[in-house]
């Protein structure tokens, strides 16, 4: 017990309020303790990470969340002069998430340390320093220095990268018809608060939302308790789509059963609702 609260309890509230009751708690004894605890939980209210709880388990976090989790023990060093190494620090994250990584990246050049980042989006090249643009092209058709300097700099040439930086995506003036729905009912899995949602069948449908908001989990509970689009840990989407009918020979490779290249089994159903997912394109 800790002021008459239960380290359990504790563990179930969200950051922003154990960070409000900890700066109330003054022991003298543990101090050193006690500042080093403000910081970081108020590391995660600034990063916009405030909602979350200790408890949630790390694998139930979004792309977004987890990798600025793992940026806040680095925020937090009293390292100077540490070379960073990211690569694609913001790959999935949503344009709102982005800027708080950029403002990450940020803060770790201004505490004296040297970031190196690989990135591919414009966003977060256009708050670097300096700029190394590589190629011209993938593969062995790349490998070339094609531009260093600043992010002005590579705008003004004429290299791939700097003639589509300032690209945008143009939206499309017509869009199919969708053949159908797929149903999600009463969704509440970690973010979506009871959400029902009905996703186009025949289209490409987009989820959306800044990290933490629930597209993942929504996603989740479609494809493994709604019967559509699921999937385990051995399957492919040659699997779903219905190209891939070799299981027996897979399985006499291997030397194993057939059934262990199956996009479900008895023993992979669902955990909550005890449904297999149901293969999409007749993919048995």
């Amino acid at each position: 017990m800790i002021l008459r609260k239960h380290t359990g309890e504790l563990g179930g509230r969200q950051i922003r309020y154990l960070a409000a009751w900890v700066r109330g708690f003054d022991e003298p004894s543990v101090a050193p303790l006690l500042k080093g605890l403000r910081h970081l939980l108020d590391s995660f209210a600034e990063i916009g990470l405030g909602y979350l709880s200790l408890d949630r388990p790390a694998g139930t976090l979004s792309g977004g969340e987890a990798q600025r989790t793992k940026m806040i023990r680095h925020l937090g060093s009293s390292l100077t002069d540490v070379t960073y190494v990211f690569d694609e620090p913001t790959i999935g994250l949503h344009p709102h998430d982005i800027e708080r990584m950029n403002q990450l990246l940020l803060q770790l050049r201004d505490k004296g340390n040297t970031v190196l980042v690989v990135e591919h989006k414009p966003e977060t090249i256009a708050i670097a320093d300096h700029v190394v643009d590589l190629g011209p092209g993938a593969g062995t058709a790349g490998g070339s220095v094609c531009f260093e300097g600043s992010v002005e700099g590579l705008r003004r040439s004429d290299t791939i990268t700097g003639r589509h930086l300032d690209d945008r995506a143009r939206v499309r003036g017509s869009v199919r018809t969708s053949t159908g729905v797929l149903e999600v009912r009463g969704a509440s899995p970690h973010n979506p608060q009871d959400v029902d949602v009905d996703c186009p069948l025949g289209v490409p449908c987009v989820r959306t939302g800044v990290a933490g908001s629930g597209p993942d989990p929504l996603t989740l509970v479609r494809g493994a308790c709604r019967g559509g689009g699921g999937s385990t840990g051995r399957s492919c989407s040659a699997a779903w789509s219905g190209p891939a009918t070799g299981r027996s020979s897979w399985a006499m490779s291997a030397g194993t059963r057939p059934s262990r290249f199956a996009t479900a089994t008895s023993r992979r159903c669902c955990s909550n609702c005890g449904r297999r997912p149901e293969p999409v394109g007749g993919g048995g």
